[in-house]
């Protein structure tokens, strides 16, 4: 796996400006000159290189991971709809940087990575709103949406009817 020093080290420049150039902070970007950039990008294509989705994570307190909770009932029998809505989502997180985490119900294992921080966000699919869950993850301050029915406006929690 090519690393970000070897990128700098071939490129013949320091691991900060390799770092400033893979940056989504324009500012740092600005720091480096239009060849030197150009000179890393193209490096870091023929080596294949790819940034460390953990090392952004870290730096940026994210943790590229969305929760998916589906009702509990869907472990065993997942209806066409259910189903339909799954596949948009895990069409779109896939095309992203994301990773999508996949929760049955409000178990004990979703709601202990809830407090733990170790999702950016929740997604729920259910005909019937889990009020209890919808609490706890309201009061965790993770950002919300209840996907296939709209919900009352609240400051981290969106809705869509939409299906898929």
């Amino acid at each position: 796996m090519v690393k970000l020093v070897d990128v700098a080290r071939i490129a013949g420049v320091s691991k900060a400006a390799v770092s400033y150039a893979f940056s989504a902070d324009p500012v740092k970007r600005s720091k480096l000159s239009a060849a030197t950039l150009e000179r890393i990008l193209l490096t870091a294509e023929n080596l294949k290189y790819r940034p460390s989705m953990v090392g952004r994570g870290l730096s940026l307190g994210r943790t590229f991971s969305i929760a998916l909770l589906l009702p509990e009932h869907c472990a065993r029998n997942i209806s066409s709809h259910n189903l339909g809505m799954f596949h948009g989502v895990s069409t779109v997180i896939s095309a992203s940087d994301y990773n999508l985490l996949v929760f049955f119900g409000c178990s004990k294992r979703f709601l202990a990575d809830l407090a733990q921080h170790r999702f950016d966000g929740v997604m729920m699919i259910s005909k019937l709103a889990e009020a209890q869950a919808i609490k706890q993850i309201a009061e965790c301050k993770v950002p919300f949406v209840l996907l296939g029915r709209t919900f009352p406006a609240e400051k981290l929690i969106g809705s869509t009817r939409s299906d898929f």
